[in-house]
């Protein structure tokens, strides 16, 4: 019997490629008819255009009503284009300026639209004009929609807060503290928030196509700080900071006691029960047996937390002179004192001290952009400005915080009175622009004022903690009373 035939695959065989259909615009159309009209045969017409002969012999067949469209085009506003005579020198200009973006995205430096704008006027003015005509002034709208720019911004999330419950609890808090006998100096509050170490411009501008800013790792950097003091306003405690390391590099031959905070690690920096556990057992009961001690009175406080994970309600057996009250959920972003401007002023003076270290290395020359001198910014470093952050925040802060959730034990209460926000906003800005380009102004006070002043972006908390939305920023008064820092 003979073998039998190879069965071929025809898996092999790639099927015939479809038939593109193509669209023909109102000036081809027209071009078809003069071409048809010239004496040009149908099919000179659609070898010269790529087109096929059926397709040219329609459009001629149907030339009286093309050349109708063209006379009544108000009735086709598609087949309008409205021009606009546009100099040399403004189109030299927007080429230089596209240049000079595609650039600083490259390098990975931020530009946002106040600095692009400074950029294109002072390409503007050092060119020669050609002619005396009037030309209008470089309009960035119109270039980011010929250039294909789009704005990227991190955004934070922030939970619902329940006002309804933030509204009862001051009524239900003083009953606690007027059955407990406790005293402003014996009631604190201690709340925890993530900190990105090395900051960056909240925003920049980069061209469509990328979709994301390239390069911005160094906002990934997060360690996590607990921060409190009392009513009274004359203790912050030692905050409390967790790290992904326990022995970094940079911490080598340190000893960590001597270090302006309580340090813990953890895989995730996040603060755990037993870290928290072992700060308020090992460090806070200690610390309020001596400040009592020293202040002539009992031996208990007061300690006011959310409802975070690690605030476990078996830490009300955690130490005899604590006694622990928790806060309704979804009330931090209301009435929780920590939030009402604590954290937020502690970030803004941290988020300054670094820029300005990162100002002066770009000025003397130390570092070449942004990214080369956050290879050189260790945590230690970070520490050290955390610890001189603290120390800047005054007990006017620490007091004016509680005027939400008890009034009562804010000293003359009058309103809270603070430096103008928008003043500290435009000095980290200013430290910003000169930091990464030093030539503008690529972050503005727009810019720098989310990070402090709008929710859910100041007091961003690490995964894996349980709160409500974080707060606005409002720096303490200048005034820097006498304070105590828990050692």
């Amino acid at each position: 019997m003979a073998p039998k035939r190879p069965v071929t695959s025809s898996s092999s065989e790639q099927p015939p490629k479809k038939k593109q259909h193509k669209i023909l615009t109102l000036e081809k159309k027209l071009e078809i008819i003069k071409r048809h009209e010239e004496g040009q045969g149908v099919s000179d017409i659609g070898r010269a255009m790529g087109l096929a002969p059926s397709t040219v012999g329609t459009v001629t067949k149907k030339k009286a009503i093309y050349k109708k469209m063209v006379t009544t085009a108000a009735e086709f506003p598609s087949a309008c284009r409205i021009t606009r005579v546009r100099s040399v020198r403004l189109e030299k200009m927007e080429q230089l300026l596209v240049a000079w973006i595609d650039d600083c995205s490259a390098k990975k430096i931020p530009s946002s639209l106040s600095l692009i704008n400074e950029r294109a006027r002072a390409l503007w003015g050092s060119m020669q004009p050609e002619d005396e005509e009037a030309v209008d002034d470089p309009d960035q709208p119109d270039l980011r929609q010929r250039a294909g720019l789009s704005n990227v911004r991190l955004q934070g999330e922030a939970a619902s807060a329940d006002k309804e419950a933030a509204e009862a609890f001051p009524a239900q808090f003083l009953k606690v503290i007027e059955d407990g006998d406790f005293s402003p100096k014996q009631v604190f509050n201690i709340d925890e928030t993530g900190l990105y170490w090395k900051k960056m411009p909240a925003s920049t501008y980069i061209f469509t196509k990328e979709r994301t800013a390239p390069g911005f790792k160094a906002a990934k950097d997060r360690l996590t700080l607990a921060l409190g003091g009392n009513a009274e306003g004359d203790v912050k405690l030692k905050p409390l900071l967790v790290y992904s390391h326990e022995n970094p590099r940079a911490l080598k031959n340190t000893s960590k006691p001597s270090l302006p905070v309580y340090w813990k690690s953890s895989k995730k920096a996040w603060v755990t029960t037993s870290i928290f556990h072992d700060y308020i057992y090992n460090y806070f009961s200690p610390f309020v047996s001596r400040y009592t001690s020293a202040n002539n009175l009992a031996n208990k406080a007061l300690l006011l937390l959310d409802n975070a994970p690690a605030h476990t309600p078996a830490m009300v057996d955690w130490c005899a002179n604590v006694q622990v009250c928790f806060l309704p959920p979804n009330t931090t972003s209301l009435i929780q004192p920590c939030d009402q401007g604590l954290i937020s002023t502690f970030k803004s003076y941290y988020t300054r001290r670094a820029m300005h270290a990162l100002s002066v290395a770009h000025r003397d020359g130390i570092i070449d952009g942004p990214q080369a001198y956050w290879k050189t910014f260790d945590i230690k470093k970070a520490v050290e400005m955390i610890g001189e952050a603290w120390q800047e925040i005054t007990p006017v802060t620490m007091n004016a915080v509680w005027r939400k959730l008890w009034p009562q034990a804010v000293h003359n209460f009058t309103g809270f009175a603070v430096p103008d926000t928008a003043a500290l906003s435009k000095e980290i800005a200013a430290l910003a622009n000169e930091a990464a380009l030093g030539d503008g102004k690529e972050v503005t006070e727009e810019d720098a004022a989310p990070q402090f002043s709008r929710p859910g972006a100041n007091n961003a908390r690490p995964l894996g903690t349980r709160g409500d939305q974080d707060r606005c920023c409002r720096p303490e008064s200048p005034v820097p009373p006498l304070t105590i820092t828990c050692a």
